[in-house]
């Protein structure tokens, strides 16, 4: 079934701007699927400072080092090291979300 811009094709219907309507795309127009569902960009969220590091220091959650603050020991004992440390975030839709860690 062909109408003004549109090809109907069982439950599929096709439009003149290449989008496509259809079951797959959970009854709505492949356009808003790729909208709400691929990562569309990544950035480094607010940078944070850690407290005092130790030997066994971790960061979770999706966070990243960034930068390091130390006194010039290197010892990793005591509060004069630390981090700085900022999460990784990817944009999906139009809600920006921290990565977890796996």
């Amino acid at each position: 079934d062909i109408t003004a811009n549109t090809l109907r094709s069982g439950g599929a219907i096709y439009q003149n701007n290449g989008d496509i309507f259809g079951s797959l795309w959970g009854n709505g127009w492949l356009s808003t699927w790729i909208h709400n569902n691929v990562v569309k960009a990544v950035r480094l969220g607010p940078v944070a400072l850690s407290g005092g590091l130790w030997r066994d220091f971790q960061l979770g959650g999706g966070q990243v080092v960034t930068g390091f603050h130390t006194d010039g020991s290197w010892e990793m004992e005591g509060d004069d090291d630390k981090v700085y440390y900022r999460p990784i975030q990817y944009l999906i839709g139009d809600t920006w979300v921290t990565a977890p860690s796996v």
